[in-house]
């Protein structure tokens, strides 16, 4: 029997990791939509944003838009909808994530060997169908 009966896993940053660096897809996104900052630029502006204090409900409420629309705006000064739109449905997909390295292949053994996993995360409703793009769902 296994020494531990569970295991907690945090989603953003831990099991799910950016398949590219954000500002890069910020830039890469934005450009129909006029934005042309740099990502350096676009990056300290992500920073900025999610170090701002955020009024008293959570973040991540529902579906998180009202937050992402301001991180997206501050990060590439752009407000345009569609852009905003775009940028929110991408991450919305598998293909921006991947797990880390062995990450699979570790779970399955744990899940296999009767250990107990669940995803613990403040990330907003995309992430049910992020875990099962990523093929992960059924283990967690």
């Amino acid at each position: 029997s296994p020494a531990y009966g569970g295991l907690l896993l945090d989603a953003g940053g831990t099991l799910l990791q950016l398949a590219q660096p954000v500002a890069e897809t910020y830039a890469t996104l934005g450009r129909p939509y006029g934005v042309m900052k740099s990502e350096k630029y676009i990056m300290e502006g992500f920073k900025r944003a999610f170090s701002a204090p955020w009024p008293k409900t959570l973040r991540y409420q529902g579906d998180g838009r009202p937050f992402w629309k301001i991180v997206v705006a501050e990060a590439t000064d752009c407000t345009n909808n569609n852009y905003f739109e775009e940028v929110y449905q991408y991450y919305a997909h598998g293909d921006a994530w991947r797990l880390p390295g062995g990450a699979y292949r570790t779970l399955r053994d744990l899940k296999d060997s009767g250990v107990k996993l669940a995803v613990v995360s403040n990330f907003d409703t995309r992430l049910r169908k992020l875990l099962k793009d990523l093929n992960v769902s059924h283990l967690v």
